[in-house]
């Protein structure tokens, strides 16, 4: 699904209406998907940071490790998406819109990050919105990298 209700000018001519209704479940199913997914990943997010609020030398771990993490959930998810889950993909709307989604937290990183400005840390503000954002790219990239020569190695030794 690409994430729109389709539209009737989406729905080929031909559709019978049996087809057109798969269709339209399917969105809901996936929608439903993303929302439980969503929630499940909030809860381990405030599970996260409430067993691990600290904020040591203005830095908030908690939830840079959760962004990291999740990050590189992101892309092992991405890799397997393409190799293995090309057929479900309420699966992959779950875990990554949903899941990973509820997990991950740009907006927390940018309410920290004013926190600390505002309380005489511009410099801290700063360095943690560019340590969420490196990391977490660093962290999926990795995590892409890992997965893309697990799947090769696999596929190699197979032959």
């Amino acid at each position: 699904m690409t994430g729109h209700i389709p539209s009737s000018q989406q729905i080929p001519s031909g559709t019978t209406q049996k087809t057109a209704i798969r269709t339209v479940l399917a969105f809901l199913a996936t929608g439903l998907a993303v929302a439980v997914g969503g929630a499940v990943g909030a809860i381990l997010r405030w599970a996260v940071t409430t067993a691990w609020p600290g904020n040591v030398h203005g830095i908030i771990w908690s939830v840079l490790v959760i962004n990291m993490v999740g990050s590189a959930i992101l892309g092992v998810l991405t890799e397997v998406a393409s190799h293995q889950l090309k057929r479900h993909p309420t699966v992959v709307a779950f875990l990554g819109t949903g899941m990973m989604g509820g997990f991950t937290t740009l907006s927390t990183v940018i309410v920290d990050s004013l926190t600390l400005m505002e309380n005489g840390a511009p410099w801290m503000g700063v360095l943690q919105i560019i340590l969420n954002m490196l990391l977490g790219i660093g962290s999926a990239a990795v995590a892409i990298l890992c997965t893309s020569r697990a799947y090769k190695s696999h596929a190699s030794e197979s032959k």
